[in-house]
């Protein structure tokens, strides 16, 4: 299973099939995430919005992010930092193959494509959504970034998105909060 691909198949599968990424299996802790969360292995903090809480494994599980279940209409997010080891390099790859990878699992179309720019590194905002009415996955909402690390053989692949059955103001504002409060920290020397 590819990588980046493999941790978006598997949240959009589990969301798709109304598994939460936050449920708890058997044996693994999770840890709250409030307020700002600062991640020093993928170089990036954000803040959690008041109005809700994130959910992380527990150490010593890898730290790459967390997720938000939202109440209204079973909605998720997640906000991942993972190294790039399909080395796509820039964000409009990683975008091509999210779209893709959404398309091949859970039937999303993508329907808007636009550049951007996640703390000052070049970003791809994206919308897929479903064509079938009843679909467990309808649309997904993702801001994906590519951050090349000087002098490192790879880079990171910051990923933010929401999914869920049909879009919402109420996730959108949670996704739109995270998304605005993301910063990216500089590479220890």
């Amino acid at each position: 299973m590819r990588a980046v691909s493999g941790t978006i198949k598997l949240l959009a599968a589990c969301a798709a099939l109304g598994i939460s990424y936050c449920q708890p299996q058997a044996g693994v802790q999770l840890e709250k995430v409030r307020g700002r969360y600062t991640n020093t292995a993928y170089l990036y903090s954000v803040v959690v919005p008041p109005s809700v809480a994130g959910y992380r494994n527990a150490a010593p599980a890898p730290n790459h992010g967390f997720g938000i279940d939202l109440e209204t209409d079973r909605s998720h997010i997640w906000v991942d930092g993972s190294f790039d080891v399909l080395d796509l390099r820039t964000s409009e790859a990683i975008a091509a193959d999210t779209a893709k990878t959404f398309y091949e699992t859970d039937g999303l179309s993508l329907v808007k494509d636009t550049a951007m720019t996640l703390s000052g590194i070049p970003a791809r905002e994206l919308t897929m959504q479903s064509d079938k009415p009843h679909a467990k996955l309808g649309f997904s909402h993702c801001v994906v970034a590519a951050r090349p690390l000087p002098g490192r053989p790879v880079g990171i692949v910051y990923t933010i998105c929401l999914q869920g059955r049909a879009d919402n103001d109420t996730a959108e504002n949670v996704f739109g909060s995270l998304v605005r409060s993301f910063q990216t920290i500089d590479l220890p020397e």
